[in-house]
Order: C-alpha cells, then structure tokens, then sequence
C-alpha cells in the first residue's frame, strides 16, 4: 500500500550547480513510500543507478553553531560508548565529525566516496574498500537512509568487521516526521526511513537508544554481533498518520503562497539544503518560489539548486532596507538565524498543519 508519493522530486537535495542551466536539468526520480518486511519505510520507485554521490555533493552543516552543538553532543555519546581507541566513521562526508573525535584525543579514520578534501583520516571509498582489519566502534550518521537494502547493509558490515564491534546509528527519526507532518522532510536522496521500533528489532543487545537535535535524528548504539538473523517487525499502523501529512501539504502552500498579497512583503527560503529544496520542489506545483533561497554554507553562495535557484548569502537578507518574510525550512535554526537577520524581519516556519510565526 502506497503511504505517500511524490512525482518528479530532485534526486540530489545536498548537490549544487555552477550554472542555472545545469540545476534545471538536474537528474529527478518518483517518490512512493511503502513498508518493508524488515520493518521501515522505503521509496519502492527509488533507482540507485540515479545517486552517484561525487565531490561536488555537499552536506556539510559545520557552518551552523547550532548544528555544531549537535555534533559535541554526539561526540559525547560516542566516545561514552564506542571508547576512542580503533574508530571508523563509514560515509564521513569531508571528514568534519572524523576531525572532531580525532581532535579530542580519539583513534578514528573514516571513508566517503564523495570526498574530496585530501584529508589525511578520511579514504576516497566506499567500506568494502578499506580492508585493513576490524575495528572496536563504527560509526554510521545518517548514511544508512541513503542505503538500499539497510538491513543487507548491516549485516555486510557486521561480516566486513570480523563479526564484531559496537555501532552508533543517527538516521532522521520516522516518528518526528509523521508528528510533526514533515512531509518537506520526505526526500529522494532518503530511501529509508526508520523508527524505534525497527532497531528494537534489528539488535538484541542495544547499549543505548533516544533521540537528538529536537527531536528530528534517531539513534542507536548497538552490538553488532548481536545483529538478527531474520528480523520480524511489525510497525504499527502508521498509514493514518501519512494520511495526515498528505492532507495538510497543499493548504499549507497555499496559505504560503497568498502571504506577498497579504503583507506586501517578498519571500526568502532559509535552506538550500535538504528540507529546503524540496519546499521549493512543493512550491514549484503552485507555480510559485521566493526571491531569496539563502544557505549559511559559503560554498554554496552564488550556486544553484535544483530547480534553477540561485543561492543568497544571509548578508544578503540582513542588509535588506525592507522587512522580509523568511520561511526558515528547519525549525532548529530559528534562533540562530534571528539573530542574522534581526527583528525587522519576520521569521515563519511549518507547524504541524499551519505557518508559524516565531
């Protein structure tokens, strides 16, 4: 049974483009959430060969004190329970989190097809590629929903690891999105999308298990060895809850897209990244967008996401000599971006089933 579906959606949310004719053209795929025999959501028209993750993806939020925040609180829970000696982050990005543990006196290498930075911790590769021994702790944070087949993932891991090892899993929580009617949150680039109850089925020795950064990330610190040989999980039935988020998408965006004729004002999007472009995706069905896409990532400025929208520097909103109305995609960053853009402006996000004025 199809939970919920999305035509046409941009394949790539943390890729951006030179030029505004190549984020026009960029690569699109059909979304159609189902529920899996292992127990999570999965895009049933999801296409691996359309994810190729090169250099030019970038997903990295080290920019954001606030994300960064994150971070030493999951440095914390890692270093708690993993140890710090024989680390391994799989699909570390540009190696910022592999920094960061190694700077506190950690013994910890990581890999990522998509880096590019020569870092010295951090191999151009995929796991299966490192083949140098097993290590005492891995890392996983939030490269399990990008994966196909996460369960088959898990176990090859387990076998490339010599069968042993504690694990620490971040995945974005299935249970914020569908209590919060996240439905932006909804993405291509995510395959998965995973619950309590689907580690609780996975493991049978978790060390620990909650949740972090507002609630929006999932975690688990696992025995790897104690990974199920045929987990049986039953979700519970979450298709009303799905039926929720698609019922309140379209007024939402209508109401979005009435507020220039209601305040005489213009429109920013704060976020070219996940959430953010595919608040511009659900935009585009209304045929309408912002005239400011703004990203704190440097290396984002003057670029292009998918779509064809030019991303803004946030000097760029503060310096505005009339108020703007922002709609901030991710409700984590308000406070941080208040103080960015001050208090001329007015800063929106998306409720559970209505806009938000904070």
């Amino acid at each position: 049974m199809s939970l919920f579906s999305i035509a046409g959606s941009p394949v790539f949310q943390n890729l951006v483009y030179d030029t505004r004719a190549d984020a026009f053209s960029a690569v699109r795929g059909d979304i159609e959430l189902v529920v899996s025999e292992d127990g999570y959501v999965y895009n049933d028209r999801y296409e691996p060969d359309k994810c190729r993750y090169l250099s030019a993806y970038d997903n990295d939020q080290g920019f954001s004190e606030r994300y960064s925040g994150h971070l030493e609180y999951v440095k914390a829970i890692v270093l708690r329970t993993l140890g710090s000696s024989s680390l391994f982050e799989i699909g570390c990005g540009h190696g910022l989190f592999v920094q960061m543990l190694s700077e506190a006196g950690a013994e910890i290498r990581g890999c990522d097809p998509s880096h590019s930075k020569s870092h010295p911790l951090v191999q151009q590769c995929y796991f299966d590629e490192v083949n140098d021994g097993s290590f005492n702790g891995l890392i996983l944070r939030h490269t399990l929903e990008h994966v196909p087949d996460p369960f088959g993932f898990l176990e090859n891991v387990r076998t490339l690891n010599g069968g042993r090892g504690r694990i620490y899993i971040e995945v974005p929580s299935l249970e914020w999105i569908l209590a919060n009617n996240a439905w932006y949150d909804i993405t291509y680039e995510h395959v998965n999308y995973f619950s309590e109850s689907t580690f609780r089925g996975w493991f049978t020795r978790i060390d620990e298990i909650g949740f972090s950064f507002g609630g929006q990330y999932l975690y688990v610190v696992a025995d790897l060895a104690s990974l199920c040989d045929a987990p049986i999980i039953e979700l519970p039935n979450i298709s009303s809850a799905f039926d929720s988020l698609v019922s309140v998408k379209q007024p939402i965006l209508e109401e979005l897209a009435s507020l220039r004729e209601i305040n005489g004002s213009g429109l920013a999007l704060w976020g070219g990244a996940g959430k953010g472009v595919m608040i511009l995706h659900h935009m585009s069905s209304l045929g309408f967008e912002p005239e400011f896409v703004v990203d704190i990532n440097p290396q984002k400025i003057g670029k292009f996401v998918a779509g064809g929208y030019n991303i803004s520097s946030p000097s760029s909103i503060a310096e505005l000599s009339e108020p703007i109305d922002i709609l901030v995609a991710n409700v984590n960053y308000v406070a941080e971006i208040r103080s960015i853009v001050g208090a001329k402006n007015r800063l929106l996000t998306i409720g559970r089933a209505q806009l938000i004025l904070n």
